[in-house]
């Protein structure tokens, strides 16, 4: 009290005194090396400021109206203005007074050096400048805080570099003074060093996000997140919740006091759960299952999915499942690459997942666990076989099990010592499954197995029931989720193996269900009766016939329920007049002839009855009794039923004639043909048997082709090409003249000797060969051989007849004929090469209209030697009664005889299918085009 009453009379004091004088001030200006004041000229001034430690000394200037004031500072006296400041005042005449205190409103106004931008969180914050603390000893901070700035009256404080305790805050904030006199500050940028994010929420650290929710703002993705969404607020964190279902990036930043942040970009990667296996050497599809596997559906049509596994491309990607699974096609592992823990890699636009899920080619993987009759059944993928499974009960192999796995290798099953909790792997080559867990040891046991189609009261026994459970109705629940309730059989009083009686609907195939009483629960299945085959044989209609007891399956079979399977293929109704039977006892469809042996099965409801082989033997109808070979044989063509294309490749043609077998190739279900190497040229009768069918067939050889002709003037050598041509020839004309010394080169060329002075050259001439009573003949233009092999040689010859009467000339002659093919000889090369390429063309033009007549008109003469009678006879000269009509042949081919160039041997052998028949003429194949 008696402080408060001493402060009164101070302040009434310093009020009366300053009163007194009459100060009246036009202006001022305060700086870092000045305070300057401009009074009224008849106004009291300021002649000098006392601090405790220093005094402001005032110069002043006066003018006709106002005296200037001012007071030099430098760095040394601003840092001793601190503490109770004593005011000399000067009269307008000199007359000072220096009793009073400086009035707060004469104080300078502050000046503070650089930015103050102090943490949101607070802490010593370093204030820099000048008059920052002019009779005060707290700084004042709006709204309504007061900052410490340690003690004044230390020697070592500098009052022109505070070190304050900043409490901390928001937005803008304004420094006030006594004078009033004030300045607004902000504080520091937010920042945002790190960002995570999960399902749910994300979380940013960094700096100054302060920590009042309505003096910020968070923006994701361009959106201002609602407020109800910040979770958390803190200078230093802060939290919101958000889920992202797809794959994308997005930006995030914070708008504190008025403050924004730094951009930071959150990548929300592809989640990888789960894969699937596949087969190494089929390759398949891949289903891989997480989240975020997929963009936004706004930019789904411009986004680039790819999908990695290992090295191997997985391609088609595409989505299923409300784009919550991919899936994609990988093919085989070649060439024994990686196949085993090979990492998966899905890139959605550039964002890749960071978690590690591992593909591994075959690797077994379990989807259900079912419990029928106390047997342990695994459903899944790669169970492997019987040998290489292995089974883990509690990571324990289990070594004296009996293991079946399927031919799919898509279920597994085994018998334990008993039903106990226990969690399953198998392993197959190495590679572990995922777990399988058996949570209790309750377990169903059933009779009979296989209830009825049309449904059958069964008898179900229960152990290792849970004694809490003994008074509860056991209850079955079908697939459909149909319930059925258990009667008590009351077989006894020991509930923990007791036994229930079950009314089965009708139904049909696999049906898995699970059966609990109270609490215990177990999952099994059963699968209804299947139809019993007992016999198929082939009926004398060509029905096949397939006896059994079928009674209970006639409606099923009715509504579409049951496929009757053979030949690998669901046998259709549509045979006129022979409809599939399908009675109580026998069921029957017709034979077809592309069926072969096979075997006979029902598909019940996708349930396979058991198969039974249907034996069925190839009916031979027919043999082609009159083929023609060529020079190297031919094939017999044998049609019939029911040929099977593996039976007959190690089938035979057995000729019994000569004792021999041929080779067979099927060519579909009713045609087969056999090929016999037999040589002619003469035609032969053959008794051959094929599937115990015998027949007799003749063979007939083609007559001699003629494809071109050449001599030799000076020799008179005759070649000639073309093909069916034998040891056996019995004579060649050329024209009028007969050749003589008549030489078998091989089946496509023959030469003899003419008498050449009766022959010309260069001319359409008839060329006619007789074997074996066979004629074969064609106009052509006979050239002369020695004329090309003269000119092949004629380059440096044409002075030759001079060698004895000019040898220098020659010799000359020679070297300047060296020199210009030296010179030259690439021009001449071009120019052979050019001639070589325009006659074979030529030639090949020329053959190819031949090829077409020839046809025509040797078919016509086959048709006409067919009519004609067997038993003509044959001279050994080759007059025959049909050398007549030869030469009416012979005469109406146009003349499109060949250039005289002897085919290399390799040409002189044009591909001829063989002609089975005379239609065959018709046939574009049977000739091919032949060059020569």
């Amino acid at each position: 009290m008696k402080n408060l009453l001493l402060f009164t009379i101070f302040i009434t004091l310093f009020i009366e005194i300053n009163c007194q004088f009459d100060i009246i001030i036009k202006g001022s200006n305060f700086t870092k090396n000045s305070i300057t004041f401009v009074f009224d000229i008849n106004s009291y001034y300021f002649s000098k400021w006392k601090f405790s430690d220093i005094d402001l000394l005032f110069s002043c200037t006066n003018s006709s109206a106002t005296r200037t004031c001012v007071g030099l500072v430098n760095d040394t006296m601003a840092k001793k203005f601190k503490g109770d400041i004593s005011n000399c005042i000067s009269s307008p005449n000199g007359v000072s007074d220096c009793n009073s205190f400086l009035w707060k409103d004469y104080y300078p106004n502050p000046i503070i050096d650089g930015e103050f931008r102090p943490p949101t969180k607070g802490g010593l914050v370093n204030l820099q400048g000048f008059y920052l603390v002019f009779g005060i000893n707290k700084l004042t901070i709006l709204p309504s805080t007061k900052v410490s700035i340690g003690d004044l009256e230390s020697s070592t404080i500098d009052i022109t570099n505070l070190t304050v305790d900043y409490k901390g805050g928001c937005g803008p904030r304004t420094f006030i003074w006594p004078n009033n006199f004030n300045t607004t500050f902000n504080h520091q940028k937010p920042n945002i060093s790190t960002v995570s994010s999960s399902d749910n929420k994300i979380i940013a650290n960094g700096t100054n996000f302060c920590n009042t929710i309505d003096s910020i703002n968070i923006i994701l993705d361009s959106v201002k997140i609602d407020k109800s969404n910040i979770t958390l607020i803190d200078h230093e964190v802060f939290e919101i919740s958000y889920n992202q279902p797809y794959c994308k990036s997005v930006s995030l930043y914070i708008v504190s006091g008025g403050l924004e942040s730094n951009h930071v970009s959150i990548d929300y990667k592809p989640i990888l759960n789960g894969i699937n296996s596949v087969s190494k050497k089929n390759g398949g599809v891949i289903t891989i299952s997480g989240s975020r596997l997929s963009p936004p559906p706004s930019s789904l049509s411009n986004s680039t999915i790819v999908v990695k596994i290992g090295t191997y491309d997985c391609k088609n990607v595409s989505y299923i499942n409300n784009q919550q699974q991919l899936i994609c096609n990988i093919g085989p592992n070649e060439n024994n690459g990686d196949s085993i823990n090979l990492p998966v890699k899905v890139t959605i636009n550039s964002i890749s997942n960071d978690n590690k899920l591992l593909f591994s080619f075959d690797q077994p993987s379990i989807t259900n666990i079912l419990i029928p009759q106390g047997e342990i059944k695994l459903i899944g993928n790669f169970f492997g076989t019987n040998e290489t499974a292995q089974i883990f009960i509690d990571d324990v192999q289990q070594s004296n099990l009996k293991i079946n796995v399927n031919e799919k290798q898509t279920m597994l099953s085994f018998k334990p010592n008993q039903i106990s909790k226990a969690k399953i792997n198998v392993v197959v080559n190495g590679l572990k499954s995922n777990t399988a867990e058996i949570t209790s040891p309750f377990y169903a046991v059933q009779y009979p197995v296989s209830p009825s189609v049309n449904g059958q009261i069964i008898n179900v026994t229960l152990y290792n029931t849970n004694p809490s459970n003994y008074n509860s109705i056991p209850v079955i629940t079908l697939q459909d989720k149909s319930t059925i309730n258990g009667i008590d059989l009351k077989n006894s009083t020991d509930y923990s193996k007791h036994t229930y009686s079950f009314s089965i609907p009708k139904g049909c195939g696999r049906n898995v269900f699970s059966i609990s009483i109270g609490n215990d629960t177990n999952h099994s299945e059963f699968y209804y009766n299947l139809p019993i085959v007992n016999n198929c044989s082939i009926g004398i209609n060509q029905m096949i016939e397939c006896a059994g007891q079928y009674q209970d399956f006639i409606e099923l079979y009715k509504n579409g329920k049951i496929n009757i399977i053979f030949s690998n293929s669901i046998i259709v109704d549509n045979v006129p007049n022979k409809p599939i039977k399908f009675t109580n006892s026998l069921i029957s469809f017709p034979l077809k002839p592309e069926y072969g042996s096979s075997e006979f099965l029902l598909e019940v409801c996708n349930e396979l009855s058991v198969p039974l082989k249907v034996d069925i033997s190839p009916t031979v109808d027919s043999f082609q009794t009159n083929p023609i070979f060529n020079a190297t044989g031919g094939s017999i063509i044998i049609t019939g039923k029911n040929f099977v294309k593996e039976t007959i490749e190690k089938t035979h043609l057995h000729c019994i004639t000569n004792n021999l077998d041929y080779n067979c190739t099927f060519i579909n279900f009713s045609r087969v043909s056999c090929y016999m190497n037999i040589n002619g040229p003469n035609d032969q009768t053959y008794q051959v048997v094929f599937n115990n069918k015998k027949e007799n067939i003749t063979i007939q050889f083609y007559p001699p082709f003629i494809l071109n002709s050449t001599i030799s003037k000076s020799t008179g050598l005759v070649t000639i090409t073309g093909n069916e041509f034998y040891k056996e020839i019995d004579k060649i004309s050329i024209g009028n003249n007969n050749c003589s010394r008549i030489t078998y080169l091989n089946s496509s060329c023959i030469t003899c000797f003419i008498d050449q002075s009766n022959l010309i050259i260069d001319k359409l001439l008839f060329v006619n060969v007789t074997i074996n009573g066979k004629n074969g003949g064609k106009e052509l233009t006979i050239y002369n051989n020695d004329l090309i092999l003269n000119n092949n040689n004629s380059l440096g010859g044409e002075n030759n007849n001079n060698n004895n009467n000019n040898k220098n000339n020659l010799q000359l002659s020679n070297n300047k004929k060296k020199s210009f093919i030296q010179k030259n000889g690439w021009v001449i090369a071009v120019i052979v090469i050019g001639v070589i390429l325009v006659v074979g063309l030529l030639l090949n033009i020329k053959y190819r209209l031949y090829s077409k007549t020839s046809r025509i008109l040797l078919k016509n003469r086959i048709k006409k030697n067919f009519k004609k009678s067997k038993s003509s006879k044959k001279s050994r000269n080759g007059n025959s009664i049909n050398q007549s009509n030869d030469n009416i042949l012979h005469s109406s081919i146009d003349s499109m005889s060949s250039p005289p160039l002897p085919p290399p041997q390799s040409r002189l052998q044009p591909a001829i299918s063989p002609i089975n028949s005379i239609d065959d003429f018709d046939n574009p194949s049977t000739y091919n085009d032949q060059s020569v």
